[in-house]
């Protein structure tokens, strides 16, 4: 399957930070529009998603119960998730 590619070769991209992400951006992300900038995540950004990861991979580790992690969510809350 190919992918096609709209983006403008000097569009600088989006850059998620966590903090300034416009509704704007989004839009023009999500429904593809012409010219529409690629997204990439900042280095502080992505040393916040490793260290979530790791967080997430130490509850593992240790067979904690983590709502949403370790189990369902809502009604499936008590569910545990192998």
């Amino acid at each position: 399957m190919s992918e096609t590619n709209n983006r403008q070769p000097g569009n600088a991209p989006i850059l998620l930070d966590g903090q300034s992400l416009t509704t704007q951006q989004v839009l023009a992300v999500a429904y593809g529009t012409p010219g529409a900038p690629a997204v990439a995540l900042t280095e502080q950004a992505r040393a916040h998603v490793d260290r979530a990861a790791a967080a997430v991979q130490t509850l593992l580790d240790r067979g904690e119960i983590a709502y949403g992690i370790t189990t369902g969510f809502g009604a499936f809350k008590d569910r545990i998730i192998p």
